[in-house]
């Protein structure tokens, strides 16, 4: 089941689409400057890469977790019909 109208649903979903946004862009630009073999920035970019991987699966657990909490109350309120 669906959980449209909850707003942490909401802000969780688009927290993680920013995440994974950030992530998946600053992968790009990694793999670029290692192209380049610009050591320097392939060096900043790998930290903030590790950073943005790490965020997105916080989300991704978080936003995980919070529709399990769905569920269980969905599975209540349908035993108890």
């Amino acid at each position: 089941m669906r959980h449209d109208d909850c707003s942490e649903c909401q802000r969780l979903w688009r927290d993680y689409a920013d995440a994974t946004t950030t992530h998946v862009r600053l992968d790009a630009n990694l793999r670029l400057a290692a192209l380049e073999r610009n050591l320097p920035l392939v060096e900043s970019l790998t930290a903030e890469v590790e950073e943005a991987a790490v965020r997105r699966a916080f989300l991704r657990d978080a936003l995980q977790k919070h529709e399990a909490a769905h569920e269980a109350a969905d599975a209540s309120e349908s035993s108890n019909v």
